[in-house]
């Protein structure tokens, strides 16, 4: 299950999203994620949610999905 990078956990007025992460590469500007205990992805990464609720966060979490995309590679 090395190729899971994202969960999406579809909610009401939002959209969390889970993403593995490498947390010596990782950049995350705008402080949006908040890392969790690994739940769904491998120990050797760090596993950190945000969430989307309206549509002009969609780019910036595009970014953070991408890195996210990238070390599953």
């Amino acid at each position: 299950m090395d190729s899971l990078f994202a969960v999406l956990m579809v909610k009401k007025k939002k959209v969390s999203i889970r993403i593995k992460v490498d947390p010596m590469k990782f950049k995350d500007e705008r402080k949006w994620t908040k890392k969790y205990k690994g739940w769904f992805f491998a120990r050797k990464y760090e596993e950190r949610e945000f969430s989307v609720s309206n549509e002009e966060q969609l780019d910036y979490a595009i970014e953070l999905i991408k890195q996210s995309y990238n070390i599953s590679q």
